[in-house]
């Protein structure tokens, strides 16, 4: 009989295992597809073609590799015999709260394919433009490639109803300048009826719906049906201002446009970084993409527009293959009918009270000390949220969770029934279901539905396990529909913010505590004592060296002051390692940056270097005329040395009545209290004009730093490489590996 209980104990583990693996199947991406596929099919293999040429190199706007990528758009699109233009002009960031100001000149491709009888027009949407620290990839290569395969898919078909238009955004990475431009001031903009727009975190991991402007039947049924694997939550709705990456999708829904937001879920270790690229490339990930924008382009591009009711639903996968949708209307009444079929089973079931209490102890002791843990290893990881195998951390993290969860939960079993303790498991997930319903509509159905199949094993005599394992059951039913959005979420909030993944998976353990009765009586202290196990072979192996895979990441910048006529090596970070002390030495000083941050008190790590022999930014004055009482000053702004960005500062202190910046408005009436700077992106050879206008009388400065991305220049002096095992810290991507170079002039 021991064997037979034994061996029933095993099978248990084994199945909810199985159950686990397959929740994690539900959102892999789809296997890649080759060019055996019918012509009119979105090929990963044909998509590579593009991407290998577009991600090799970063697209940072006015450098060399950024008009090569749109050269090879434009081509491309003309190749295929799509209508294609160049949107060239300069764009602004109404956003004043942060200094400098963003601008830039901007060159978005639009591409127009026209319906065959129209009844609405669609807008696929990505960047194009990378940050200077990588090839961006993921970050948007994939989603273009994407797009150029889409649109030759379209072409092989037999055509769409309705119009397409294909945006590929500039300016992206620095203040969303194409999107803003776009929306402003092109004609196309009025005529959108629906909005795609594709993103990435890196070249790996499942494409996710996470963000709509209106989640109406129409547009939530026409993503179920039209993309063959769609990953969605309106959960995420809730969560987004959590996540770490804005896009140009949010300007649109401000406005109004009906749409949705997709992006690529990965490992944000890499973002930005020089890891985003096709060495690390998925080509499940390629595919994923593109099924989302050829599935949406091809239904969408036949569905009638005016049939886009707004509408607030819940809506979540049942499986990956599979979306479930329905109104918020019936939130509050799904919470409340799992309240009272709550009260009701209680009544008719009498649980004990001290099991009850244990089981609501058991998890809130639980989750108490998995934040503690959290914060535990954050402190390890040096705050350093975005290290390398955070998955591993993360790993690690559910592991010691769960062998803290299971001792408690086993030590409890030993004087209550784990029927009576998972009781209290279940009014905790009650009050969450209720609650999440008036605070959380959209991701209410994340506590509801686990809580109603909870309730089947419950309402059942108990002797029937004795016929049907109905505590496996459901409790397999609850891993397979919890663990892909456990997974989501712990990629998505990273090890920034894992407390909600690790809650999940408290709360998810606690439902299956009924199922584990035999595994605890069989088993005993070797159930937490293996999760432990587990748990700290992932931890250890989450604090990894740094090699060519996971390299240290460092910065560094040349700065030359021509005022002063002297020049500098600056490291942002704390740390020195051995690279960084060839050019900073082994004690370098701390001091402000003018070039970096003029009127921040912010020091940095600074070494002397040798002057190299290149221009300063100039500035003309092109028109100065008097206004009554205020002074027009019209200048040029420009870089002989052909730098792509132009920083521009003023003085605190100085009045400005109001700023343009190539003819576009930048500040009325600014606060000589604040301090009134402008970072200008792709800086054309002819420069920029700038036009401010000042109180008459008033004398100021204008500090001008161009900057250049790249260190090669400084070869001469010494610069070399990185080695293999380090990599540019891509949280400072604006500033770091660049050479900039100051100048001051009085007016």
């Amino acid at each position: 009989m021991g064997k037979k209980q034994k061996l029933g104990a095993f099978l248990t583990l084994l199945f909810l295992g199985l159950a686990v693996v397959l929740g994690v199947l539900q959102i892999t991406p789809p296997q890649p597809k080759g060019l055996e596929v019918e012509s009119e099919r979105f090929s990963a293999e044909r998509a590579l073609t593009h991407l290998e040429v577009i991600g090799e190199n970063p697209r940072v706007p006015g450098e060399p590799f950024h008009q090569n990528a749109r050269e090879y758009i434009t081509g491309y699109l003309h190749e295929l015999g799509i209508e294609t233009e160049v949107q060239d002009i300069i764009s602004s960031s109404p956003d004043l709260r942060q200094v400098p100001f963003s601008s830039g000149k901007v060159k978005n491709i639009v591409g127009f394919l026209p319906g065959l009888d129209p009844r609405g027009t669609i807008l696929l949407m990505a960047h194009y433009d990378s940050v200077p620290t990588g090839p961006g990839v993921g970050d948007d290569a994939i989603a273009v490639a994407a797009m150029l395969e889409t649109a030759r898919a379209l072409k092989a078909g037999e055509g769409l109803r309705n119009n397409l238009i294909f945006l590929f955004t500039d300016g992206h990475e620095y203040g969303l300048l194409g999107a803003r431009a776009f929306l402003n001031e092109h004609s196309f903009a009025q005529e959108i009826d629906l909005v795609f727009n594709f993103e990435g975190q890196g070249p790996r991991g499942p494409v996710f719906m996470f963000e709509t402007s209106e989640s109406g039947r129409e547009l939530i049924g026409g993503l179920s049906q039209g993309v063959s694997k769609p990953l969605a939550s309106s959960l995420s709705e809730d969560v987004y201002d959590l996540l770490n990456f804005d896009n140009d999708f949010r300007l649109f829904a401000d406005r109004d446009y009906p749409g949705l937001g997709m992006a690529i879920v990965s490992d944000m270790a890499y973002y930005h970084s020089a890891k985003d690229n096709l060495e690390r490339l998925d080509p499940a990930t390629l595919q994923h993409q593109g099924e989302y924008v050829l599935g949406l382009a091809e239904y969408f591009g036949n569905h009638n527009m005016e049939n886009l009711e707004k509408e607030n639903l819940v809506f979540f996968n049942l499986t990956g293959e599979h979306l479930v949708y329905y109104s918020q209307f019936w939130v509050i009444p799904l919470s409340l009918f799992g309240a009272l079929l709550t009260l009701f089973v209680w009544i008719i079931r009498k649980p004990k009270l001290s099991g009850i209490l244990t089981g609501i102890l058991v998890l809130v002791v639980s989750i108490g000390v998995a934040i503690g843990l959290v914060y535990t290893l954050k402190e390890l990881a040096g705050w350093n949220v975005d290290t390398y195998r955070s998955n591993y951390l993360q790993g690690g993290l559910a592991g010691l969770t769960i062998a803290f969860t299971l001792a408690l939960f086993y030590l409890g079993s030993r004087n209550f029934s784990p029927r009576d303790m998972g009781w209290g498991v279940i009014v905790i997930w009650s009050i969450l279901a209720v609650t999440s319903a008036f605070f959380l509509p959209g991701g209410s159905y994340v506590f509801v539905w686990p809580l109603l199949v909870g309730l089947i094993y419950f309402l059942l005599p108990e002797k029937i396990e004795t016929i049907v394992p109905l505590g496996l059951l459901t409790a397999i039913a609850q891993i397979f529909f919890l663990i892909p959005l456990i997974i989501i979420l712990y990629r998505a909030l990273t090890m920034e913010l894992p407390e909600a993944a690790i809650i999940l998976v408290i709360l998810l353990l606690g439902l299956l505590v009924p199922s584990l009765k035999g595994a605890f009586s069989q088993l005993g202290w070797w159930l937490p004592g293996t999760a432990l196990i587990v748990g700290l072979i992932f931890l250890l192996s989450g604090f990894a060296t740094h090699d060519y895979e996971y390299p240290l990441r460092n910065t560094l910048l040349y700065h030359i002051d021509t005022d002063l006529d002297q020049a500098e090596w600056v490291t942002f970070g704390n740390e020195m390692d051995p690279w960084l002390e060839d050019y900073l030495g082994e004690n370098p000083r701390k001091a402000g940056v003018t070039a970096i941050a003029p009127f921040v008190p912010v020091e940095y790590l600074k070494g002397q270097a040798s002057v190299l022999d290149l221009q300063a930014p100039e500035v003309e004055i092109m028109e100065e005329a008097f206004l009554g009482e205020n002074r027009l000053l019209r200048f040029r702004v420009y870089s002989p040395r052909g730098a792509s960005v132009v920083n521009m500062y003023l003085e605190q202190g100085t009045r400005i009545i109001s700023s343009q910046v190539g003819g576009k408005m930048v500040t009325r009436e600014f606060s000589p209290e604040w301090y009134w700077g402008l970072r200008f992106f792709g800086l054309p050879p002819e420069g920029v004009e700038l036009e401010l206008v000042i109180p008459a009388e008033q004398e100021f400065e204008l500090l001008l730093v161009d900057q250049s991305f790249g260190l090669e220049e400084l070869e001469t002096i010494g610069w070399e490489p990185r080695p293999e095992n380090m990599m540019a810290d891509p949280n400072f991507y604006r500033q770091t590996d660049s050479i900039f170079i100051s100048r001051s002039f009085k007016f």
